[in-house]
């Protein structure tokens, strides 16, 4: 079932926020996203990806 979601550009983050509040290269992360050990961008173009603040904030607090 299609399930559509409004988001606001200020719940998204895109490769250079995360940079700084994780402090991985994108190399690693790509890797951490295909092991299921970072959550998953949404792409909004066919080079864009951009993440949830949620999700990241959630991940990150998660960590400890």
């Amino acid at each position: 079932m299609f399930q559509e979601e409004f988001l606001r550009m200020k719940d998204l983050a895109n490769r250079s926020d995360y940079k700084g509040l994780i402090g991985v290269s994108s190399q690693t992360l790509w890797r951490w996203i295909q092991q299921n050990r970072f959550p998953a961008p949404i792409r909004i173009g066919s080079n864009i990806s951009v993440f949830k603040m949620s999700e990241v904030q959630a991940w990150m607090k998660a960590q400890g």
